[in-house]
C-alpha cells in the first residue's frame, strides 16, 4: 500500500525537485522505515516502519523506472 502512495508522489515531486534529489529522498524515506522497523518494540510500530519503507520504495521505483 505504501508503495502505491510513493509512487503517486514520486512524479509531483520529480517535476519540482528533479530526478537526483527524488532518488535521494526517496532512499532517505526507505532507510527512515527501515530504522523504524529495527527499533519496533510493538507491531504498531512494525506496520507504520512497513508503510514508510513501501513508500520510499515506491518512489525509487516509479523515478528510476
Amino acid at each position: 500500500g505504501g508503495a502505491f502512495f510513493g509512487a503517486g508522489f514520486a512524479g509531483l515531486a520529480g517535476d519540482h525537485l528533479g530526478r537526483r534529489l527524488t532518488i535521494m529522498m526517496g532512499a532517505l524515506i526507505f532507510i527512515l522505515g527501515g530504522g523504524l522497523q529495527t527499533g519496533a518494540q510493538t507491531v504498531d510500530y512494525l506496520y507504520a516502519g512497513r508503510a514508510l519503507a513501501g513508500c520510499g520504495v515506491g518512489f525509487l521505483t516509479m523515478i528510476i523506472r
